[in-house]
């Protein structure tokens, strides 16, 4: 089973930001800020999990769920640009999922009312992970580089 081992920086409240393999291939990693845990606005534990295409209500095709993750459901890898806060009002396309991108930086908003920090080529990136992964279940190792882990989360 292939295994796409994600290693986070730092968390911010613009997203938490990672560097995301599998074999040979790199790409720029993007989850919500850590907020211990919690449903929808928070990245999850890190840990090992197990992804299975499966169909996303969200998107109406198949994508590419975490099995058994610790208080969250529907955890699923996809698209996104952005995944901030938005509680302090940031703009973010996740909620608790994990995006994938070919660039990181700050991004412009379609409609022209801002940028944030994020991920680009994003669809391009997804494109490339799922034809790798030829619809077969893959292991998702998650884990913080090293100083990297949240204080509140190492309790």
């Amino acid at each position: 089973m292939k295994t796409l081992l994600i290693v986070r920086q730092p968390t911010s409240d613009t997203g938490t930001h990672s560097v995301a393999t599998i074999d040979a291939l790199s790409f720029k990693g993007l989850e919500c800020p850590w907020r211990n845990n919690q449903r929808m606005i928070s990245c999850i534990k890190p840990g090992t999990y197990t992804a299975t295409k499966k169909m996303s209500a969200r998107f109406g095709r198949e994508t590419y769920h975490l099995l058994n993750v610790d208080g969250h459901d529907e955890i699923e890898i996809h698209p996104a640009n952005w995944a901030g806060d938005k509680s302090k009002g940031y703009r973010s396309d996740l909620e608790g999922c994990i995006a994938l991108g070919l660039m990181a930086g700050i991004i412009g908003f379609p409609d022209g009312s801002g940028k944030q920090d994020g991920i680009g080529g994003s669809r391009s990136a997804m494109e490339q992970f799922e034809a790798y992964c030829h619809n077969e279940d893959i292991q998702v190792t998650i884990e913080w580089a090293p100083g990297a882990e949240p204080e509140q989360a190492a309790a």
